[in-house]
């Protein structure tokens, strides 16, 4: 097996962007009475204008349900990244612990 790579989860909290079946100016969702949901994932990519988060759904009856969310940044009202060090070590060389949660 190979070294283990850091890994970021990430917590999302933010107005629900599948919620109406008409297409939305996306300055316009925080305007209306949407739904507000939190999305949890691994990050997987991101750009200016999302964040894509993979999930794993862990069913007894269907085995290794994997798929990916793409997050549009102008829903997103809160965010919290939780970077994961298997070596005890961040970027920088500092020992840390095993769980770092960045605001």
């Amino acid at each position: 097996m190979g070294e283990m790579q850091e890994l970021q989860a990430t917590v999302i909290y933010a107005y629900d962007w599948t919620m109406f079946g008409d297409q939305m100016r996306m300055s316009d969702i925080a305007d209306h009475q949407c739904l507000q949901i939190y999305v949890v994932g691994f990050l997987v990519d991101e750009d200016e204008d999302f964040v894509c988060l993979s999930q794993q759904v862990f069913n007894e009856d269907i085995p290794n349900i994997r798929f990916t969310v793409m997050i549009p940044k102008a829903c997103i009202i809160d965010r919290r990244d939780l970077r994961f060090f298997p070596e005890g070590e961040s970027d920088d060389g500092e020992v840390v612990e095993d769980l770092a949660i960045e605001d």
